[in-house]
């Protein structure tokens, strides 16, 4: 039977430009990223897309695309059977499509491939602190959306990249990012409203339109591109709303200054969210070193 999930937003090729309202002398976001040194495909991540595209497609069409890389599908399967997902007994990359399911499975071999990819890009700080901060992120989406069931693997995936554009911010326009920094200490004020006084965009802008220009599916797009404010989407709110709650706990777990919680969330008022969050917490750091494991390791 074929598979069936949401498209992509919009099919542009590999090598097209994709253009925002970015500050920049050329408005041009491959120049960008050609800056940055940021890879402009997802090999194994986006062949499972594409392959996901085709009405024919099937879940061992799809293990076979993940058995081609031999440590991916080392990783699919400690996945499957890890806490993340309760799991024990799964011996086969198909197995562990239907065990975890595969909008799940997808998503995470996404979320690795992107962190593959960007792993051996040079910092002038410390990158483990970067991709721990956003593990940390992660792993409290997943738990979020595990409690409003929605997809665990989506959310996690979601939460693990909402951030990469800040990255490329970082990676490519590293005199800006530096004033970003230096203002925020100054001001004390969010970071994306800092980026957007100096840069006319921000990291989410600029994050989901990278994963746009890599053809991910809009359960990922969206929900990073209105992290910020999910009250300006209306498709994929609650995910957009879960991926904001996921951030303001990793902040505060951190101690990065950041504006209250916003309301309209997962409950009616920031209240209530605030102590759905603190009964959350526990479980969030359980799940912190062995998350670690599978995907940072």
């Amino acid at each position: 039977m074929p598979i069936n999930r949401d498209k992509p937003i919009g099919h542009k090729g590999m090598g097209s430009v994709v253009r925002l309202a970015f500050s920049l002398p050329d408005n041009d976001l491959d120049h960008l990223l050609e800056r940055a040194r940021i890879p402009m495909s997802l090999n194994v991540a986006g062949r499972i897309f594409a392959e996901l595209d085709s009405p024919s497609s099937t879940l061992d069409d799809i293990a076979d695309i993940i058995r081609t890389d031999v440590g991916l599908s080392s990783k699919i399967l400690r996945i499957a059977n890890s806490p993340l997902f309760m799991g024990g007994g799964v011996t086969t990359v198909t197995e562990a499509l239907v065990y975890v399911g595969l909008d799940d499975v997808v998503s995470l071999v996404a979320a690795s491939e992107i962190v593959r990819d960007f792993e051996d890009i040079p910092f002038h700080d410390n990158p483990y602190r970067f991709w721990y901060e956003n593990l940390y992120a992660a792993n409290a989406g997943q738990v979020l959306a595990r409690h409003v069931c929605l997809p665990e693997g989506r959310l996690f995936t979601a939460c693990m990249l909402r951030s990469i554009g800040e990255l490329v911010i970082r990676v490519g326009l590293p005199k800006e990012a530096k004033v970003i920094a230096q203002r925020q200490i100054q001001s004390g004020d969010a970071l994306h409203i800092i980026e957007q006084q100096v840069l006319g965009f921000h990291h989410a802008d600029l994050g989901s339109a990278l994963l746009e220009k890599w053809h991910m599916p809009n359960s990922l797009v969206l929900p990073i591109r209105h992290y910020i404010n999910p009250q300006e989407t209306e498709e994929f709110r609650l995910e957009a709303s879960v991926v904001h709650m996921a951030n303001f706990l990793k902040n505060e777990y951190y101690g990065v200054q950041q504006p209250p919680l916003q309301n309209n969330l997962l409950r009616e008022d920031a209240e209530e969210n605030l102590r759905q969050l603190e009964q959350l917490k526990p479980e969030i750091d359980r799940l912190n070193d062995e998350a670690a494991k599978l995907v940072m390791g």
